[in-house]
């Protein structure tokens, strides 16, 4: 599984997405801190990777549409790091069997909602 980390999350979520073996290139790591949101989107779109982020903006079906590997947006109560690493280890979990291709992912503490995208 390829994903794209939003520069919203934490260092130390990418480290443990990468732990599980999950191919992760970073928003930071590219350069691409403070880029608009649309150019975060074609850069994963073009990328073919799932962006995971914390902006709620990026669940939107108009932007998240551009990504065809899917979306998945953290929407915790508490962004802190023990809480991003708890949520990290439940999407790694999930992508150990579901493609969030075609898809936005809303992984919140309790539960995870899928929404399919129309094509």
């Amino acid at each position: 599984m390829r994903l794209k980390a939003d520069e919203n999350l934490a260092a130390e979520a990418v480290r443990l997405l990468r732990s599980t073996g999950l191919d992760v290139a970073t928003v930071r790591e590219e350069g691409l801190a403070g880029a608009a949101d649309e150019q975060v989107a074609r850069t994963a779109a073009r990328e073919e990777r799932t962006l995971v982020t914390l902006d709620l903006g990026f669940g939107s079906p108009t932007v998240a549409k551009a990504i065809h590997a899917g979306v998945v947006v953290m929407r915790l109560k508490h962004q802190t790091i023990p809480s991003q690493l708890r949520a990290a280890t439940r999407l790694a979990g999930h992508l150990a069997d579901r493609d969030p291709a075609g898809q936005v992912w809303i992984l919140q503490e309790d539960r995870l909602r899928i929404h399919q995208l129309g094509v």
